[in-house]
């Protein structure tokens, strides 16, 4: 049930090394899917789109980390260093770093009950 999720969802792991908090976000996001799936509380189709809204609302993330990961290793030392510096003051550093910091990390994870 979780590769029907991911595949139909179109959440493919990307070539670039994103990191493993993407990994367990994603797997956490998919999990307590279809543990509602099994309990009875959704039915499959409302699980994929679910998991669709979930995947779509970070596609951005992963085109402007994919952006800043090709400039790391493309731009010239000195346009590189610009850009960081730029990147650790407002009004950027207050948006990003925020952001970046907690993504991935898991809450409790509610325990499914017998019926």
């Amino acid at each position: 049930m979780a590769l029907a999720l991911n595949q139909t969802c179109g959440f493919e792991p990307s070539p670039r090394a994103f990191g493993l908090s993407t990994a367990i976000y994603f797997g956490d996001q998919c999990g307590a899917l279809v543990q509602r799936v099994l309990d009875g509380v959704l039915r499959l189709d409302e699980a994929l789109a679910r998991y669709h809204a979930v995947v779509e609302s970070y596609r951005w993330a992963y085109r402007v980390l994919g952006a800043a990961q090709w400039i790391t290793a493309h731009a010239p030392t000195r346009w590189f260093g610009a850009l960081a510096a730029l990147a650790t003051r407002p009004p950027f550093l207050p948006r990003w770093w925020p952001r970046y910091g907690w993504f991935g990390r898991l809450g409790p994870m509610p325990v499914s009950t017998p019926s």
